[in-house]
């Protein structure tokens, strides 16, 4: 099972409560990822059901939400391409930690790119490495251009 959260930049994700259940979550869950300004919510299930609606699943307490299900491998498999889950379910090591602390993170042009944001790599918001103390720039984190080929052929188009 792989589960996309919003990163901890969001004010209710980030209360020492609610990082208590993503420490549960990843306790059961084979891969978390973190993404920053994420709004989907939804289940693809053995890619044959899909469940698609308003209700934020893992955080739901109060308002009045829904949730569609639908069945069918094509549909399911459709909406996994389109949301690049193949690439983005695994998330690379960071290459100076050599961590697992990553995130997914899209800039303003559309590049998708991972960032470490573990407090050993000093990685900025936008992906952009923060300067060392004597000024010297660090190795730039890998970005998954709009239109480039990723892993083994696949090509992310936005």
């Amino acid at each position: 099972m792989t589960v996309f959260i919003r990163d901890d930049t969001d004010q209710l994700q980030a209360r020492p409560d609610n990082q208590s259940l993503i420490a549960d979550l990843r306790a059961v869950a084979r891969t978390v990822i973190p993404v920053n300004v994420m709004h989907q919510k939804i289940a693809v299930i053995d890619e044959q059901t899909v469940m698609m609606g308003s209700l934020n699943s893992l955080s739901q307490s109060w308002t009045r939400e829904i949730m569609v299900t639908m069945r069918g491998g094509h549909f399911a498999r459709k909406l996994l391409e389109h949301e690049h889950a193949e690439l983005f379910t695994r998330p690379p090591k960071c290459a100076r930690c050599g961590g697992t602390s990553i995130e997914l993170r899209r800039r303003t042009n559309g590049t998708w790119f991972w960032r470490c944001y573990d407090t050993v790599c000093k990685t900025g918001p936008n992906g952009q490495e923060v300067l060392g103390p004597r000024g010297a720039p660090q190795r730039p984190r890998s970005a998954l251009h709009r239109g480039s080929t990723v892993g083994t052929g696949t090509t992310c188009p936005t």
